[in-house]
């Protein structure tokens, strides 16, 4: 039974160096119960270093170059060329399925995690759970309580992008558990029990991915809502407009001192306001209120770095406000102050395209520093891309006046977002979620899809829209 899990154990060594873009440089396998590892670029000092020192070799062996050198962990160095190394170690002086060894290889060939960012806006865990919590680190530990007869089980969720072998879990009296780095945001996971994913029976919350599969689902809060007092209120509901407004309230839980819900939130400005027994109020302990398009107050809350918007050439106006995509165009809402000559507004904003304008003394104005706009004559919008992670940029064209692009990305706006002349042809940079989206340039009113971009669809008209994936 040992020998097998000790073949299992390095048949899943070699998966992780597989899907952690380590083939190429090392490789794992057993041959007539001696296992072996080859490090394919003994030109790669740090890796070599890195594999040796946790292999059970001094340092002052790594460079020796001895061929039948062994070290304390019983590997021998079974060659040493110019460019591989070849380490063997018999099965029967492992000393478990997954042992400490074993882990110090997966941290040395970089398999650590890298914790992916939650892509939701909003979440909440709609129940107490308790065996996942963040210790006083900053860590968060995970708990799989029982189980205690399995071998080996492994954490895998969104925040690793799923890897099967990059969370083993450490077993206790009660079960297992693993303390993670885990950022805000809304996470989906599962546990491997040797080798079968199950969701977490102690969490009730979970959710289908479209795959047909379900995951558990773990909110890790960023932003705490409370009302005080209103002890004889049954029942108290936050609506806002992350959470549709009262499409999709969020119940609030009762404490000692009144009310309130752990929630994670996104970078940006979010109006609210509480449901306390059927009527709607303010914050009452919020200063920041402002009416919306109806006239009706409400709450703010700013979660990030704001975004300082500032306009400087209408310096002899009376009344500037900003409006734009990011709240609806509001006109009424973002009352901009004079300073040094200029009208300033700070406003927090999570990473995306906006379109804005300014309303000046009543009348609608274009900035005159807009780098990227949208529309045309007086639909013509300011576009602010914040936080940009992706380039389109088409070659030549150098004779057109005008070239835009449209997609999916702006709901195929036309016309659509211009491009900047550049040289060798017209860029521009945008802000894109992970996800698909199709496309096309716009050269002086005629669509053309991207030609330098072999990735294409059929549209609906029987021509062709380029597409791009970003982050999957």
């Amino acid at each position: 039974m040992k020998l097998r899990n000790l073949i299992l154990t390095l048949c899943l060594l070699l998966v992780a160096f597989a899907s952690n873009g380590q083939d190429q440089k090392l490789k794992m396998f057993v041959k007539n119960g001696i296992a072996h590892m080859q490090i394919n670029d003994a030109n790669d000092a740090e890796l070599v270093d890195s594999v040796l020192v946790s292999c059970g070799f001094a340092k002052i062996d790594i460079y020796a170059g001895s061929v039948n050198l062994k070290s304390k962990l019983n590997w021998t160095i079974f060659s040493w060329e110019k460019n591989s190394i070849e380490l063997t170690k018999p099965l029967t002086d492992f000393t478990g399925s997954i042992d400490s060894e074993t882990s110090l290889l997966l941290k040395v060939l970089k398999t650590s995690p890298e914790y992916a960012q939650s892509t939701r806006a909003f979440g909440y865990n709609e129940k107490s759970i308790l065996h996942i919590r963040t210790l006083n680190n900053g860590l968060t530990r995970f708990e799989l309580r029982g189980f205690t007869e399995s071998k080996d089980v492994f954490l895998s969720g969104s925040f690793i992008n799923w890897s099967t072998l990059k969370l083993p879990m450490i077993k206790n009296s009660a079960g297992w558990q693993v303390d993670i780095d885990l950022p805000f945001g809304v996470h989906t996971y599962k546990f491997i029990v040797d080798g079968n994913w199950i969701t977490d029976p102690n969490n009730s919350q979970t959710e289908n991915d479209n795959y047909g599969h379900v995951n558990s689902v773990y909110v890790r809060p960023n932003h705490t809502f409370k009302l005080a007092g209103n002890e004889r209120t049954k029942k108290v509901l936050l609506a806002a407009s992350f959470t549709d407004w009262d499409n999709h309230p969020a119940k609030m839980k009762k404490t000692l001192v009144g009310w309130e819900l752990e929630v994670y939130l996104a970078n940006g400005t979010y109006p609210y306001k509480y449901i306390v027994d059927g009527n709607w109020i303010t914050d009452p302990s919020n200063p920041d209120k402002r009416s919306d398009a109806e006239g009706n107050d409400n709450s703010f809350l700013s979660i990030g770095d704001p975004v300082l918007f500032r306009l400087s050439e209408q310096e002899k106006s009376n009344h500037v406000v900003l409006t734009g995509s990011f709240n609806n165009w509001n006109e009424g809402e973002l009352v901009m102050e004079k300073k040094r000559n200029a009208w300033e507004i700070q406003y927090v904003l999570s990473p995306g395209n906006y379109e804005y304008k300014y309303i000046v003394d009543g009348r609608w104005y274009l900035p005159k520093n807009c780098e990227i706009t949208s529309g045309a004559n007086e639909e013509t919008n300011c576009v602010l891309a914040l936080e940009p992670n992706k380039t389109f940029r088409l070659d030549g064209f150098e004779s057109a006046r005008d070239v835009r692009i449209s997609g999916s990305f702006n709901n195929w706006t036309n016309p659509g977002y211009t491009l900047k002349k550049v040289e060798g042809g017209w860029e521009i940079k945008l802000h894109l979620d992970p996800g698909k989206y199709p496309y096309q340039f716009v050269v002086d009113d005629q669509w053309t899809p991207d030609p330098k971009n072999p990735q294409f669809e059929i549209n609906e008209y029987g021509g062709k829209n380029s597409i791009v994936w970003l982050g999957l």
